[in-house]
This record gives C-alpha cells, structure tokens and sequence, in this order.
C-alpha cells in the first residue's frame, strides 16, 4: 500500500514539466491548421487557442493541455 502512493507521489511530480512541454506543440499545430486555412471555427479555435497558450504561460500546465486537446477536437485537428 504504502508502495503504491509513493508511486503515485514520484509519477505526479514529474508530471508538470512533462505537460509544460506538451502545450507548445499543441499550440503550433493549432496555429498551422489555423494558417492553412482548413479548419471549421477559426475564429473560435483561435479564441480557445489563445486561452490555451495564457494557461500555459500562467504555469496551469494541467488545465492548458486539456483546453489544447478540446480545441484541436472543435478544428478537427488529430
């Protein structure tokens, strides 16, 4: 038992940096479908996208991942 929370507690706090470098590559993929011009919702997925990016720069690395994953979702981004 008390194995299995330290597991947890090692995992968790490696975790932030691994999202921390995960939300500029979602944010440049969503700029490249953006600069295509391909994608349904633009104005909306740039407005998404921008709040991904302040959540990032603001260290909500967690929150600004999973803004990123749901406006790669609305453009059709896989």
């Amino acid at each position: 038992m008390m194995k299995n929370i330290f597991l947890a507690a090692m995992f968790l706090s490696f975790t932030p940096p691994a999202f921390a470098g995960s939300c500029p590559m979602k944010v440049g993929t969503i700029d490249k479908a953006l600069a295509a011009g391909t994608i349904k919702n633009a104005v909306k997925v740039k407005a998404l996208r921008d709040q991904g990016k302040a959540l990032h720069q603001s260290g909500k690395h967690g929150e600004s991942v999973q803004m990123l994953i749901k406006v790669m979702k609305l453009a059709g981004i896989s």
